[in-house]
């Protein structure tokens, strides 16, 4: 978008000479050619400078991430780190992608602003409007014409060679060559050209809109689906345009009528809830693409509805500042420049309330996952301390070794589970795949199975409760409890956490039927056959962050496998009254010759909860960069402002403004622009975020919608201040301009 603009800003400040060029000769694929050179020539040192920038923000982000991973959370945390490591062929891939884009953008902005009426730009009049004089039925030729051309002039040709004219047939047979490769690109711009009008009607991007809708339906997808009713939306109000200039009405008023409708009614679609548009359409599924279209749409729409409506907002602005007496000129001067240029005003809008808009999702989100996670009594279970022993020294009867120690006493304790952690290979029986992929088995013995309050999402049918599926492990030794890192969800989410998955089963289900799986010991070889019969919540164990693995009753794994399995890792619920911390001390202090480790659950949930925090807020943080490309876009529109309105400005000094009136100006004409924009911004992402957080509460049901508005109002007062900084030179600029040079500037 910033691209887009600078080089439209760029045609808009060489008009006339590109007008003087054309008159005396050239044609518009010379001024393409011309832009797209410059546009070669930025890109070529901006995309090597922002690559050795890209390299050194990752070294910075994975820096903080260690400093984060080794300050707080778990024991295999705090071992874990991030290197910086960066290959030439990806910085070459990275280079080149931003090359094409770069690139891609200026082709399409010089194409834009090569097409102009060459009087109107040679004597500086606005352009007008340009009406297409080529006749429809020669359009819809053009694809035809795109193959044919080259056949054509190879056949010219050789009649020329066959003649003897070797000059002539030569560059026709080059020419179709040439002809003949790019038939490709002119077909698909003929098939642009012939469709453009009936899109432009709005018929056929209805009809469009309904094929997407029906693909969306049948597929179950919401991609299409929303796309789909957008365009139907778009073609509505394309099609009321086109009625409104077809019964005399002003062309003003029928486009505002029509781009509201499309405005406010895709604003509407967008924003009703998740199972709102499953009630209507039934179940669909999205994935993380729905975010990026649901910026993208409700961003665009908002944006052309408030350009669309910009002189009502005007005249609203001078009835609240009547009152105001001097200020009253100084608002209304403001914000009728943007208002008049609204293609550039609209761009920078929608730079500003995208990059906001992406801000306010990811911090209410962070917000309301930090707060999930952080409920200790969910993710622990019910637990409150967690100790592990070492392998080779391990405890035979807790209960009793803590009797027989004189800082411990058993009435501290009202439950002691314990489990070890088995490494094993898994397959399911008679999925598609059956290679082995590693997981692993907690092995618990009856007291942890019967005392742990771990969450199940999934039950198997004819299980019951929660309740009813511990007892059934405890019954029944095939029986196991999986956790949520091998179940694959419908949105494709963290899949790839584990090698071994389940097949037919999502996450989002509602219910199961018992899934046969078989593990194998790695050492031994036996193979030992088990039933999931359900699967614990995201939550539970933070995600795998305080343990992983299917959670089986130990007495079958001792008598399937021929070796003793000593417990390694304990969990204890401390009796009411007892101070957890100090019992958890107690206990590593007291069997410190078994190597025990213990932790307090609640503050390992904090220490976890807080590093997933820290981490979202860097990204948070290296995203925020895009808030610079927005400042970077209100200096560079002032910069411009103070050049094309220097008469302006003296007209405006002539007639007695002041100086601190003129830099009042452009100051509150950059504060306009980005309060909409923030406006916008915050409005939407916090309308999505509300929709988001209320579909995932479906899985997860202790996350809860909250505003982090500290974190909120950093983000607003920083594009605040810096838009402010970054045009006060302009504006400061703008005022010392003398009344007599401006008047005679040309």
């Amino acid at each position: 978008l910033l691209i887009f603009l600078i080089f439209v800003m760029l045609a808009a400040a060489r008009r006339s000479e590109m007008g003087m060029a054309r008159a005396v000769g050239a044609k518009r694929r010379h001024l393409v050619q011309m832009f797209i050179f410059e546009g070669t020539a930025y890109s070529l040192v901006s995309g090597a400078v922002g690559v050795a920038l890209g390299l050194g923000a990752s070294a910075v982000i994975i820096f903080v991430a260690n400093r984060i991973l080794q300050s707080g959370g778990t024991g295999a945390s705090e071992n874990f780190s991030l290197f910086a490591h960066f290959e030439i062929r990806s910085a070459v891939v990275a280079y080149c992608l931003g090359m094409v884009i770069t690139l891609g953008t200026v082709g399409f902005s010089a194409y834009r602003v090569s097409r102009m009426n060459i009087v109107a730009a040679v004597r500086g009049l606005p352009p007008p409007v340009q009406l297409s004089q080529t006749p429809y039925r020669s359009r819809l030729f053009a694809p035809l014409r795109a193959f044919a051309r080259p056949i054509l002039l190879a056949v010219t040709g050789l009649g020329a060679l066959v003649t003897l004219d070797i000059s002539r047939g030569t560059g026709l047979l080059l020419r179709a060559a040439w002809a003949g490769v790019t038939s490709p690109l002119s077909f698909l711009g003929g098939i642009i050209q012939a469709a453009w009008v009936p899109l432009s009607h709005g018929w056929l991007t209805v009809v469009a809109g309904v094929l997407f809708t029906w693909l969306g339906t049948s597929t179950d997808e919401a991609a299409p689906l929303r796309i789909g009713v957008t365009l139907v939306i778009i073609g509505v109000g394309l099609s009321i345009r086109t009625l409104a200039h077809r019964t005399g009405l002003r062309p003003d008023v029928g486009d505002r009528i029509a781009y509201t409708f499309m405005g406010v009614l895709t604003l509407v679609f967008w924003v009703i809830p998740f199972s709102s548009l499953r009630a209507v359409f039934g179940e669909v599924e999205g994935g993380i693409e729905m975010f990026f279209i649901s910026g993208i749409a409700m961003v665009a729409a908002a944006v052309w509805t408030v350009m669309y409506n910009a002189d009502l907002l005007l005249r609203l602005l001078t009835f609240v500042t009547s009152p105001f007496g001097r200020l009253r000129p100084v608002l209304v001067t403001a914000v009728a420049y943007p208002m008049a240029a609204k293609f550039r005003t609209g761009l920078t809008l929608a730079m500003f309330a995208l990059v906001i808009f992406t801000l306010i999702v990811m911090s209410i989100l962070t917000a309301a996952f930090s707060a999930a996670v952080g409920d200790s009594d969910r993710v622990a279970g019910g637990w409150d301390i967690q100790a592990t022993v070492n392998f080779n020294t391990p405890i035979d009867d807790i209960r009793l070794a803590i009797d027989d120690k004189p800082g411990l006493s058993s009435q501290d304790i009202t439950a002691i589970g314990g489990y070890t952690t088995i490494p094993v290979e898994a397959r399911q029986v008679g999925a598609e795949e059956q290679r082995w992929r590693f997981y692993a088995v907690r092995a618990a013995d009856d007291e942890f199975l019967r005392e742990t309050g771990a969450n199940l999402k999934l039950i198997a049918n004819g299980y019951g409760s929660p309740e009813d599926v511990w007892a059934a492990l405890r019954a029944n030794s095939n029986l196991v409890v999986v956790d949520s890192l091998v179940v694959p969800t419908r949105q494709g989410f963290s899949d790839d956490e584990f090698p071994f998955n389940l097949e037919g089963i999502f996450y989002e289900d509602t219910e199961m039927e018992a899934i046969d799986i078989e593990i194998r010991e790695p050492r031994t070889g036996q193979v030992i056959p088990l039933k999931v019969i359900g699967v614990m919540d995201r939550l539970t164990d933070a995600f795998g962050e305080l343990g992983v693995g299917m959670i089986a009753s130990r007495r079958g794994l001792d008598e399937a496998i021929p070796f003793r399995i000593p417990t390694t890792t304990y969990r204890f619920k401390a009796a009411e009254g007892v101070d957890v911390a100090t019992l958890s001390k107690a206990l590593e202090s007291a069997f410190r010759e078994n190597g025990m480790e213990s932790d307090v659950l609640s503050e390992l949930v904090d220490d976890i909860a807080a590093a997933n925090r820290a981490i979202n807020y860097v990204f948070t943080s290296f995203m925020g960069l895009g808030l610079l490309v927005g400042i970077a876009s209100l200096g560079v529109v002032s910069l411009r402002a103070v050049v094309e309105r220097r008469q302006q400005i003296g007209v405006l000094r002539a007639i007695g403004y002041r100086r601190r009136m003129v830099q009042l100006s452009f100051l509150t004409e950059s504060s306009f622009i980005v309060l909409l924009g923030v406006a916008i911004g915050v409005g939407l992402g916090t309308v999505i975020s509300y929709n988001i957080v209320k579909e995932i509460q479906e899985d997860v049901d202790t996350i809860r919608f909250a505003i982090p508005w500290l974190q909120i109002g950093i983000i607003v007062a920083i594009a605040y201040v810096f838009s402010l900084a970054t045009t006060f030179l302009p504006a400061r600029q703008a005022s010392r301009i003398y009344p007599a040079e401006a008047l005679r500037y040309e």
